[in-house]
């Protein structure tokens, strides 16, 4: 992502997930860009490798591939679109 004069900036976000008892995946999404409070995942799912969540409340959406412990794909805010690689720690 790059800022108003063209320099590249990047931001620490972090996801949370699991699954409830009925095997449906449940997370947040954690920013200072967001506030002091992990948002909730509005939807999630996890289909042959590939991995999809979106976050109403953000008007996000986040699309990757999973790859052992590596979520990569794009975060799709508004008109905005940025790669976005999560990895497991």
């Amino acid at each position: 992502m790059k800022d108003p004069q063209g320099r590249e900036i990047s931001q620490a976000v972090s996801m949370m997930f699991m699954t409830d008892a009925n095997a449906n995946i449940i997370g947040f999404v954690a920013s200072d860009a967001f506030g002091p409070k992990p948002v909730p995942l509005t939807e999630a799912s996890l289909v042959s490798g590939k991995f999809a969540v979106k976050i109403g409340s953000l008007g996000a959406d986040y699309r990757a591939d999973l790859s052992g412990n590596t979520l990569k794909g794009e975060w799709v805010q508004g008109a905005q679109r940025v790669p976005l690689t999560f990895t497991k720690r």
